[in-house]
């Protein structure tokens, strides 16, 4: 009987280690899945001030690199506001930031009109 019981625990071990080692594998396949493509939005308040904008944008870059996100979608005009009068300088100097810290933080921009 002792044996028996010595023998069922073993099994019980056996199973559950067995049971470990698969569930284990089953979240490394679901892990290692690279047909997913994760995109966050950046919801802001678009102003005429490229440097506030500018702010808000990276902000959107930074929280959506650190929820795994592969593209971050903004608003149109969300850098130089919905307005045909900024500077041009300014804002490309902004729209260089907003690429190397995109580039940087490995995520993807999409502007698309709201």
């Amino acid at each position: 009987m002792k044996n028996l019981k010595t023998l069922l625990r073993f099994f019980n071990i056996l199973i559950f280690l067995i049971i470990t080692l698969i569930s284990s594998q089953l979240r490394a396949q679901v892990n290692d899945d690279k047909s997913r493509v994760l995109i966050s939005g950046l919801q802001m308040n678009v102003t005429n001030d490229i440097g506030l904008n500018l702010k808000q944008i990276m902000e959107g870059i930074k929280k959506a690199a650190a929820e795994g996100a592969d593209f971050l979608v903004t608003p149109e005009g969300s850098l130089s506001g919905y307005t045909s009068q900024f500077d041009q300088k300014e804002l490309a100097h902004a729209l260089e930031a907003v690429i190397a810290e995109a580039s940087r933080m490995k995520v993807g921009l999409i502007s698309l009109p709201v």
